[in-house]
């Protein structure tokens, strides 16, 4: 039996491992081949919704999908990697659960797709008192947090607490952070006719970027699409400052590098990912900034069995020869070629070089507001929003999930932004309550 294993439920590993079963369904089916999936959790998140998960317009339970109901016929182990033997082709896997042991998984071909992590140690007491995106726990936190934050605001009589509880710091200028802050704007915007505290006092925002211009990723070739987002931001009331960093973040607020502290109760860290380490794999070739160097075909360099995509993996793009931008559909086409290859692989076939060329981006600038680049062409407006949407509806991993968020906005202008606090581990408990349930359905989406 060849065993395939792939580390990590983003999505490098759902389109490969999708991919895999398309080429090789018959022989996975047989026992001849088995597909074991790794992850820390047993969904899979689509993070293009977060700024429409903490505006309430998308419940957090929609931006994910079950992983055992998206991937059948896969051996999946909720668990962490604890080390890899790449001479013995062995993993060590921490299982999640009450019971704390480990399990020795083997491989013939492994697939590293183990993205990224929010970069704690960027700015300092970020764990402890800020906020972060990557995990849809944290995400969830921020929102309850947002929606708490006028709840104080309108039950306290002292100015300079309402300040405090209005006052939204946000670490970052890239896609991240502008729409994260355009969301929080419409968020409070939309709340205005619920509190009254909204309407007598005006919420402050400060967005925070050390370089001197927003949006990076935009610039130098689509500067008017930065702009745009940037006036669109002020627009909104935003305080946008340049050349500044936010160096701790204290229980009392932000503190920046100059000493300044803004009194807040909300500070948000965007300032980036740092790539998830994995024990026994430092002999292994990288670049400066720790991703996995491949070759076209998506090898890891210098291997035949071992397999890199998304974040963690340093890929050329075929006619540039840069590196693949780090976002989610640069992963999901990673993920396509990499499954393909390894069934190739199985199959004694030849390997096919990866040669997307690429699409384009875009960014949120609130419903019916957006930015985005098709094919070098610059958009902006209500045209790259429904774009926005368009793709990202098409690229969710689930049809259900899928149909459920089409419904969402559908029902949007009727029912607007959703201001009730959601238990996490009520959504955890309902879910898996559902999940048998759904899984005959979600099969037949596969």
């Amino acid at each position: 039996m060849i065993r395939v294993v792939i580390l990590g439920g983003g999505y490098v590993s759902v389109w490969a491992c999708r991919s895999i079963l398309r080429k090789i369904n018959r022989q996975v089916r047989k026992g001849e081949v088995q597909i074991t999936v790794i992850s820390t959790e047993n969904y899979h998140a689509y993070h293009g919704w977060s700024g429409e998960v903490l505006g309430g317009i998308i419940p957090l339970q929609h931006q994910r999908s079950s992983l055992r109901n998206l991937l059948p016929h896969v051996r999946f182990i909720r668990g962490e990697v604890a080390e890899v033997d790449l001479e013995a082709s062995e993993l060590t896997v921490r299982i999640n659960g009450e019971a704390s042991r480990s399990v020795i998984v083997s491989y013939d071909h492994l697939l590293f797709g183990l993205g990224s992590r929010s970069y704690d140690e960027r700015i300092s007491g970020s764990a402890d008192n800020g906020f972060r995106l990557k995990d849809p726990r944290e995400l969830l936190k921020l929102r309850n947090h947002l929606i708490d934050v006028m709840e104080q605001a309108e039950a306290e009589e002292d100015e300079r607490i309402i300040d405090q509880w209005l006052t939204v710091v946000v670490a970052g200028g890239g896609f991240e952070g502008v729409e994260i802050c355009a969301a929080i704007s419409e968020l409070f915007q939309k709340s205005k006719k619920h509190y009254s505290v909204l309407r007598s006092h005006q919420p402050r925002i400060v967005l925070v970027h050390a370089g001197t211009a927003l949006l990076p990723q935009f610039r130098p070739h689509f500067n008017k699409l930065a702009d745009y987002a940037t006036a669109q931001l002020r627009q909104y009331g935003v305080e946008i400052r340049f050349q500044e960093a936010v160096e701790a973040i204290e229980p009392e607020g932000a503190r920046f590098s100059t000493g300044e502290i803004i009194a807040s109760r909300t500070v948000i860290a965007a300032v980036g990912q740092k790539l998830a380490p994995l024990r026994g794999s430092e002999s292994l070739p990288r670049d400066k900034d720790g991703r996995l160097l491949t070759d076209s075909s998506l090898h890891i360099v210098g291997s035949s069995k071992l397999w890199a995509g998304g974040d963690i993996a340093n890929v050329k793009h075929y006619r540039t020869g840069k590196t693949c931008p780090p976002n989610a559909l640069w992963a999901i086409y990673h993920g396509k070629r990499t499954g393909d290859n390894i069934a190739r692989s199985i199959l004694g076939k030849p390997l096919r070089p990866f040669r997307y060329p690429g699409l384009g981006q875009a960014a949120s600038m609130g419903v019916g507001k957006g930015i985005g680049e098709l094919y070098g062409i610059q958009l902006r407006g209500w045209f790259p929003w429904l774009l926005r949407l368009f793709f990202f509806l098409r690229f969710m991993p689930s049809r259900r999930q899928m149909l459920r968020i089409f419904m969402d906005w559908m029902l949007h202008p009727f029912g607007g932004h959703d201001l009730s606090s959601i238990d996490y581990e009520q959504v955890v408990r309902k879910e898996a309550s559902n999940s048998i349930a759904n899984r005959r359905e979600e099969l037949v989406d596969v």
